[in-house]
This record gives structure tokens, C-alpha cells and sequence, in this order.
């Protein structure tokens, strides 16, 4: 069976409203795509704050392993947190940030740290 995308036939029933349809070859292919928009999902960043007791090598680790940071990056990130008292480590959709909230405070529950962080709606 050949597809021939030149040749468009009205789909044999009448669409619903608001979604349109295109049939292709007498045997195969309808697609129906609904004709409104997606929202885009909200994002949300991801904050860690300044800790007296928490080790920068730790705040590093974190850096480059859970948001995949530059050297660059962490390097402003920390100095961010050092003057401003926080830094935002990154923009997420929620599911994401969520994880990455959790992995954190798992990781600093391991090593007894009271590193903060939070996640915020952009």
C-alpha cells in the first residue's frame, strides 16, 4: 500500500466540532487532532538557602550532580547563596522540581545536614 499525501479525500463522517479530521487512502489513516490549546504547564524554581552548618562541598555535589550545573554555575549559584542568603538553582515543571526536592532532602537527611530548600510557581 502507497500513502499519497497529494491526495486528500473528506473523512466519510461528519467531524465533531473542534476537531479535525483528514483522511488519507481509501484503507487507512484518520487523524483527528482536537483544534484547541494546550496549556503550558507552570513552572516552578528551586531554591536552596544559606546554612552555617552545611558543607560547600556537599552544596556542590548537589549542584553539579542534581541540576547538572557548570563550573560557572555553581560558582555564581554559591556565591548567590553567600550574599543573598539563597540561590535559585533552577526552573522546573512540578513533577520535576518535586523530585529534585526530594532526592535533596533525602540526601541531606544522609549526611545530617539542615540544608533548606523550597520550590516556588514561577
Amino acid at each position: 500500500m502507497t500513502l499519497d499525501l497529494h491526495h486528500v479525500e473528506p473523512a466519510p463522517f461528519a467531524p465533531q466540532k473542534g476537531v479535525v479530521s483528514k483522511y488519507f487512502d481509501s484503507d487507512t489513516m484518520v487523524l483527528d487532532v482536537p483544534n484547541h490549546k494546550i496549556d503550558k504547564p507552570h513552572k516552578f524554581s528551586i531554591t536552596l538557602f544559606k546554612d552555617k552548618n552545611t558543607q560547600t562541598d556537599f552544596i556542590i555535589q548537589i549542584l553539579s550532580t542534581i541540576f547538572h550545573k557548570s563550573r560557572k554555575e555553581i560558582i555564581d549559584i554559591l556565591f548567590q547563596i553567600h550574599e543573598k542568603g539563597s540561590g535559585i538553582c533552577g526552573v522546573y515543571t512540578k513533577e520535576i522540581a518535586e523530585t529534585k526536592i526530594s532526592v535533596i532532602r533525602k540526601l541531606a537527611e544522609l549526611r545530617q545536614s539542615s540544608l533548606k530548600c523550597k520550590m516556588q510557581k514561577e
